[in-house]
């Protein structure tokens, strides 16, 4: 993401400085497990050493990752890199943040550029399960070997996961422009059906402090079921111009007017962040942000409960700042670390997994989404205050559902 953000500014490697922080979940056995997910004991039988199949395993890696694995990276091979060369939800945002304004003038309903990349958010994940598992059916559990397959403990499985960031350009500590979104992907199985889905989605948007650019803003999104390749994307966009020829919320509609627009105004953000270093002794600005992810899978009970421990389960967040200034700046300011950020994204896999209790103790399961999702969206809101004074725009904008 930074090396191509530098890279659109037109910025030498030798201007950035950054780091990347990442916790993970305190293993406690329940909702940080040790097991690894190829070899681990059914819950009924713990002298058991088994795997729920490559299928879910590599499911539930992708689901999980944030980004692709980097094009100047070897795969040592396709069942040690799940993820692989798939589109992921980091390529999506880098695209909508750092795409040429050649580019972003063809993302429109119909363009391969934009359509496809966000379908396969959710579209890659479904695909490479049935790779993994050809005999998948809707109709029939899903049964990873003959020995699990044959006993008669073994009432179904499900699995999954999800994960997201977001980031935020900052010139003089104040943001400019930001990005952020998520991803994710599941399987459930049991006697009767199996449902297999995957979805995402992610938005870019001028922030406050942009001057004549605030108000302009970029969202796209999709998801995938098990019986379509594609239930399409989904658009966005907002604005706030006297000069536009269109105002207010344009959804599920291509409007070429506002995407120039878009297109124009990234142009002279980047070309301004490149000025600003190449041409200002003092100059700088930096880009702050932070997500997490968590996934697992679990065996079930004949007819339907659940174990008290999952088989595998993990969480964990991250952090990251980097900083773009002239040589001639002292980096010693820009090294700080915003301490409140840090600290919540730390604890931010414990704080997910205690919003997920408290939603669907409200909302009952997970027929009742819209409820889960705003639930767990007010809980983690409501932990971010008490670690920051200015929760930033990728963590206080409210993304469920409305209908």
């Amino acid at each position: 993401m930074v090396d191509r953000i530098r890279e659109r500014a037109k910025i030498g490697k030798r201007h950035m400085v950054g780091f990347m922080e990442y916790y993970v979940t305190q293993v406690d056995g329940v909702d940080q497990t040790q097991w690894p997910c190829m070899r681990q004991p059914l819950p009924w039988r713990p002298e058991s050493n088994v795997s729920p199949g490559k299928a879910v395993c590599k499911l539930v890696a992708y689901a999980s990752s944030i980004g692709s694995v980097p094009r100047d990276i070897p795969l040592s091979s396709t069942a040690l890199n799940p993820v692989g060369r798939s589109k992921k939800l980091g390529d999506l945002l880098i695209s909508i943040s750092t795409k040429s304004r050649k580019k972003l003038l063809t993302f429109n309903g119909d363009s391969e550029d934009w359509s496809s990349l966000s379908q396969q958010l959710g579209a890659d994940a479904v695909k490479q399960f049935k790779k993994d598992y050809p005999q998948f059916d809707a109709k029939r559990m899903y049964a990873p070997s003959d020995y699990i397959a044959r006993d008669p403990m073994y009432y179904g499985i499900g699995g999954g996961g999800g994960g997201g960031y977001g980031a935020e350009v900052y010139i003089d500590d104040t943001a400019v422009f930001g990005w952020g979104g998520g991803g994710g992907a599941g399987m459930t199985s049991n006697k009767t059906h199996t449902n297999l889905g995957g979805g995402g989605g992610g938005g870019a948007n001028f922030c406050d402090g942009s001057g004549a650019l605030n108000g302009l803003g970029l969202g796209t999104g999709t998801g995938t079921g098990s019986d379509t390749t594609s239930e399409g994307v989904e658009f966005s966009y907002y604005k706030q111009d006297k000069d536009a020829s269109s105002n207010g919320d344009k959804e599920n509609t291509y409007n070429a007017t506002l995407i120039k627009l878009y297109s124009r105004n990234v142009q002279d953000l980047y070309d301004s962040l490149g000025s600003l270093i190449k041409k200002t002794a003092n100059g700088f600005f930096y880009i702050e942000g932070g997500g997490g992810m968590g996934a697992g899978h679990e065996f079930f009970k004949q007819g339907g409960g659940e174990y008290d421990t999952y088989r595998l389960s993990t969480q964990a967040g991250f952090y990251f700042k980097y900083e773009f200034s002239s040589p001639r700046q002292s980096r010693g300011y820009l090294r700080v670390k915003n301490k409140g950020l840090a600290a919540l994204y730390q604890n931010m896999g414990t704080i997910r997994i205690k919003a997920t209790r408290a939603a669907l103790a409200k909302c009952g399961g997970y027929d009742n989404y819209r409820c889960i999702c705003d639930e767990e969206f007010s809980y983690v809101l409501k932990q971010a205050k008490t670690y920051l004074r200015r929760v930033p725009a990728y963590l206080s904008t409210n993304y469920c559902p409305k209908a």
